[in-house]
C-alpha cells in the first residue's frame, strides 16, 4: 500500500492529510507528526473507512457505537494537533 501525505488549504485551514493508494482521506487532518503517528496506529481503521459504503466518521470505525468513546478518541487526536470525525 502506498502512503503519501499531502499539505493542501481546505475548509478548515491548512493542513496534513493522508492518501492511500491515490485515494485521499479528508480526516485525519492536522499537524504532519500526529498524522504519521495516527497512521501507524490506525491503518487498518482508514483501511476500513475506504473500503466501506458507508459514511461514517473515524472514531465510529475505532469504537463503535459508544459515544462517549469516541469523544475520547477524538480528544485524543485532538491533543496531538489532528482533526479526526
Amino acid at each position: 500500500m502506498e502512503i503519501k501525505y499531502v499539505y493542501e488549504k481546505t475548509q478548515l485551514g491548512w493542513g496534513w492529510q493522508v492518501a492511500l493508494d491515490g485515494q485521499k482521506l479528508f480526516y485525519p487532518f492536522g499537524e504532519l507528526k500526529g498524522l504519521k503517528r495516527f497512521v501507524k496506529e490506525n491503518l487498518d481503521i482508514l483501511i476500513q473507512k475506504l473500503e466501506s459504503e458507508e459514511n461514517y466518521g473515524l472514531a465510529f470505525y475505532a469504537c463503535g457505537y459508544n459515544g462517549q468513546s469516541q469523544q475520547e478518541y477524538i480528544d485524543c487526536w485532538k491533543k496531538q494537533g489532528l482533526t479526526v470525525f
